[in-house]
């Protein structure tokens, strides 16, 4: 054990209140709260001080990268996370080292579930190895189409929220911050103003049957959020419960989430005999790399496959 670790695990604190207070304070106080109270039931020094580097480090990067509540990481957040610990200041993180993050993460985020702060774990379907593809379970067309049918009986704004996470890939933080101002409405086509990763403010575009959704739930209002709850703005939460009741009352039997939607709008945009380019479904994600919305291509290999057979069908019989 290092000197300086050493003198790190004896400088841990031990109150709840005093571990959160050593978290990037750029973070959401709950999420440090929940840190706190969950590093606080480590019995032993060397534990909590090792589980409290990590969730720092963690932390930090949240911050860093916009994602200013933890809380609302998905999957990809996390493997983003992990995989940056194989570059710049992570060069040398071992495949231990990585998971040993993954199972503090896993850890927390338990911690928050038990606490009701969250209902599914963005860490739940991740092995210590970190996937090539999303685990993620969506939706096949018949599955979405019930669920759509589902959501317009329910209410106008189960519709319009099913409609944008299924046909604009958005996340459901940015769909429920989203407000009535943030649209943006052109002679044939429309758009809405969302804040991405890291507050950069993006135009995202909105199709036709998106739209309609839209304005039939927010017909008669000017301002205000989006999408509503009984009257009040719509949170993750209640998104969340939203979907998962619509998917079990049309008999889905497997997890459902908001998240499974945006999963389905790319797995269904990378698939097919005419996938959309990966550029165009990286910037409709607001993915900052490739490398994560390629973990939605189920058909990859087959692909790579086809452009190989193109390239030799183009060298060795040009013209045809």
């Amino acid at each position: 054990m290092s000197v300086a670790y050493k003198k790190f695990k004896a400088d841990a604190p031990r109150d709840r209140g005093a571990l959160a207070a050593e978290l990037d304070a750029r973070v959401a106080e709950t999420a440090r709260e929940l840190a706190g109270s969950y590093l606080a039931l480590k019995r032993t020094d060397n534990t909590r001080a090792g589980y409290l580097r990590d969730l720092r480090r963690f932390f930090t990067w949240c911050a860093t990268n916009g994602l200013t509540d933890p809380l609302e990481a998905t999957e990809d957040d996390i493997v983003d996370y992990l995989n940056s610990l194989r570059g710049r200041g992570g060069e040398h993180a071992s495949p231990a080292t990585r998971a040993r993050h993954l199972a503090t993460l896993r850890g927390y985020y338990s911690h928050c579930r038990r606490r009701r702060a969250i209902h599914n774990a963005p860490t739940d379907d991740l092995s210590e190895r970190v996937p090539e593809q999303s685990h993620t379970e969506g939706l096949d067309a018949q599955e979405a189409q019930a669920l759509l049918r589902e959501a317009k009986d329910a209410g106008p704004y189960e519709y319009a929220l099913v409609n944008i996470l299924l046909f604009m890939g958005l996340r459901v933080s940015e769909a429920c911050t989203a407000e009535l101002t943030d649209m943006r409405f052109h002679d044939d086509s429309a758009a809405v103003r969302v804040k991405r990763k890291g507050g950069k403010l993006v135009d995202v575009p909105m199709p036709k049957v998106v739209e309609d959704a839209v304005r039939q739930a927010t017909k008669g209002r000017e301002s205000g959020s989006l999408l509503l709850a009984d009257g009040e703005p719509l949170d993750r939460f209640t998104a969340w419960e939203w979907v998962s009741t619509l998917a079990k009352a049309v008999g889905i039997t497997k997890t459902i989430s908001p998240h499974s939607l945006r999963h389905t709008f790319a797995t269904t945009a990378l698939s097919g005999d005419d996938p959309s380019p990966l550029h165009f479904v990286q910037q409709s994600m607001g993915h900052a790399s490739p490398r994560t919305t390629l973990r939605y291509d189920r058909a990859a290999g087959a692909r790579e496959r086809f452009v190989g057979e193109s390239v030799a069908q183009k060298i060795l019989k040009p013209g045809s």
